[in-house]
């Protein structure tokens, strides 16, 4: 079976979203199939970072494409380099052939709907890996306000791709329960939770403290963040938190990733003077 994939970011890039990705990819592969990526050059946390236009990874055909580069800052950057990237993409969709199967995250947004439309027109059956909601994200975030023109076509391209989808992936239940109440038939809705890297990710004593000692955490209680820093996501109260215990200093927060608030938690604690925060960009699976 010939199967395309696309998302922004794939291997070797380090986000949650590119790891999966890459596992299914490679799996696809070892059965038989063949995959083709379509993905950004850009790194997803660092757009300075950039690889190889074309390249062959596990039997994976990747197919990297360009955008711009403005970053995280401002989600002015964000929608800039969310639709050049968009834009691009649909140019190098147009020019390659039909796929039996066309699998297309989240990642940049509504890229749904290019692989959904991708599949309207060239055949092929389509499917929808849905690891984030948007426009309900932005939404719940405060980006995008509910009756505005903008939201009304993002939920229109999401609709789309959800209708178009032969299946949808959801990561649990609440998930699959918001994409059901879209209107979207539960039957047609898999629950799949990002899985653990078990192979690579274990317990090591040793290297635990070598962790601890690198990172001035030997001895401590540690109160850990690791992954994505969205603005979705509570971590101003891992940041009060640390601001009320700042006179317990056996006490230590953690925050570990990236992300567009991973500087955010940084600035909060330089500006509050808080030594009992420590940040940690993604680390390699063999650490």
């Amino acid at each position: 079976m010939k199967i395309l994939l696309l998302n922004q970011a794939f291997y070797p890039d380090v986000a949650s979203t590119a790891q999966h990705a890459s596992d299914l990819a490679a799996k696809l592969t070892d059965r038989g199939h063949e995959v083709t990526v379509v993905c950004s050059r850009r790194a997803y946390d660092n757009p300075r970072e950039r690889y190889r236009k074309r390249e062959s990874w596990c039997g994976i055909q990747i197919r990297r494409i360009s955008s711009f580069g403005f970053g995280k800052k401002a989600r002015w950057r964000r929608a800039a380099d969310f639709g050049s990237y968009l834009a691009n993409c649909l140019i190098h969709l147009i020019m390659l052939p039909r796929y039996d199967l066309v699998v297309a995250m989240t990642s940049p947004p509504l890229i749904s709907w290019l692989g959904a439309l991708f599949a309207r027109i060239k055949g092929g059956r389509f499917l929808f890996w849905v690891m984030d909601l948007n426009p309900d994200e932005a939404l719940a975030a405060g980006w995008l306000q509910q009756d505005s023109w903008m939201t009304k076509c993002l939920q229109a391209m999401l609709l789309y791709g959800l209708h178009q989808a032969e299946t949808i992936v959801a990561l649990d239940r609440f998930m699959a329960k918001r994409i059901e109440e879209k209107g979207i038939a539960r039957e047609k809705i898999a629950i799949l939770p990002p899985w653990s890297h078990d192979h690579m990710v274990r317990y090591d004593a040793w290297g635990r403290e070598q962790f601890r000692k690198k990172h001035r955490l030997h001895k401590k209680f540690v109160v850990m963040y690791s992954g994505n820093h969205s603005p979705c996501h509570p971590l101003t109260t891992l940041m009060h938190a640390a601001r009320r215990l700042a006179d317990q200093p056996e006490i230590v927060f953690c925050f570990v990733g990236g992300g567009v608030e991973f500087e955010a938690v940084r600035g909060y604690a330089e500006c509050q003077e808080l030594k009992n925060i420590v940040t940690i960009p993604y680390q390699p699976l063999d650490k």
